[in-house]
């Protein structure tokens, strides 16, 4: 016969084992979650650095144009090459220059990746010489 102290060991025994085995589930599902966002974060700085490359890419392209404009530069758009590894992956430029008055400019470059996008606003003047860049701005756009 077992008696009623046996009893009360086993379940204690049984309720403490169970206690442990939720909060083993629980930390678990704790690491898990940070793992994950641990993964994303890496991944998103590995994005975000690819589509600052590419603006990079795109001011330059502007700068090496502007070389060549006179005083009366052309509003146009137009894609920037990137290379084939890029271009798989989504990677993209467009850039859109758009004359303004008293010899100004406002070129927007667009960079796209995977399934991220960012842009930037790059100011010109002229005044008889070179194309100067006056200012550079990123546009907030939804990533």
């Amino acid at each position: 016969m077992i008696s009623h102290r046996d009893s009360s060991r086993g379940a204690f025994a049984t309720v403490t084992a169970i206690v442990l085995l939720a909060l083993a589930a629980t930390t678990l599902a704790a690491l898990a979650g940070l793992f994950s966002v641990d993964y994303r974060r890496t991944r998103d700085a590995q994005t975000d650095a690819q589509l600052r490359q590419l603006l990079i890419a795109g001011a330059a392209d502007v700068s090496a144009k502007a070389k060549a404009w006179a005083g009366n530069a052309p509003d146009a758009t137009w894609d920037v090459p990137v290379p084939e590894s890029l271009a798989a992956n989504g990677g993209r430029v467009t850039n859109q220059a758009i004359v303004g008055e008293n010899q100004t400019m406002e070129v927007h470059i667009k960079a796209s990746y995977l399934t991220r996008t960012t842009a930037q606003t790059l100011r010109y003047s002229h005044k008889g010489g070179p194309w100067i860049l006056t200012d550079a701005a990123l546009d907030s756009m939804a990533r």
